[in-house]
């Protein structure tokens, strides 16, 4: 499936099947599951910043390959895509290393979240489940499902990029956090050149990121 995003589609509305509360505590689940098998491989506990590499690699057994993209029209951005049927996540080359990161967890949201859409066998995806989105008469409908999809797979994305307790965490390291809660209205400018080389995401995946969780524009209690 690829990441086609419109340009003026801004898919953060609360009106899918699955809830952000459902995403954010699959992620969990996932996350808790990675760490397992990576200190039981490895003998040792994954580095605090997610490997993403590491990730889609020991959850569902994907490599990463970077191949030049081409949109099917200039209204659409396409970063990467999925193909099970190889066990590669395909990625455009020209991207910076934080649009990877996020391009991957991305369809690493797909693979947790949409399994019902791929073919499985003894539990590994071997291939799409019929076409990756069946076809329908109704455009709107099918648009209106890919959309959802979509956001779901973005939101799997942000919230493993930047776990919301390994947020706080790090919100206390940098000194901001004081009685639970945020000291202060956070200066993006100041806090993301550090969130950057801590979680390696995007500065405006990561304000979407404060947002959903509404860190941005309170001092809302934290956890």
């Amino acid at each position: 499936m690829k990441i086609k995003l419109h340009k003026n589609w801004i898919p953060f509305v609360d009106t899918y099947r699955l809830t952000k509360d459902e995403i954010e505590f699959q992620v969990m689940q996932d996350i808790r599951k990675y760490k397992e098998i990576y200190q039981k491989k490895f003998n040792k506990a994954p580095s605090e910043k997610l490997d993403i590499d590491n990730y889609i690699e020991i959850m569902w057994g994907f490599q990463i390959v970077f191949h030049e993209i081409v949109p099917d029209t200039s209204d659409d951005e396409i970063w990467g895509y999925l193909d099970p049927e190889n066990k590669i996540i395909y990625v455009n080359p020209n991207c910076s290393p934080e649009r990877i990161n996020f391009t991957v967890a991305h369809e690493a949201g797909h693979l947790s979240l949409h399994l019902s859409m791929m073919r499985l066998e003894n539990g590994e995806v071997v291939g799409w489940q019929g076409k990756p989105l069946p076809s329908q008469s109704n455009k709107v409908v099918s648009d209106g499902r890919e959309k959802r999809l979509e956001w779901q797979a973005n939101k799997y994305a942000s919230t493993l990029l930047v776990p919301k307790f390994d947020l706080v965490n790090y919100f206390s390291q940098l000194g901001l956090v004081e009685n639970g809660g945020l000291k202060s209205v956070l200066n993006l400018d100041f806090v993301y050149p550090k969130i950057k080389e801590r979680f390696g995401i995007s500065k405006k995946a990561f304000q979407i990121r404060l947002e959903d969780l509404g860190f941005i524009g309170n001092r809302k209690k934290l956890l």
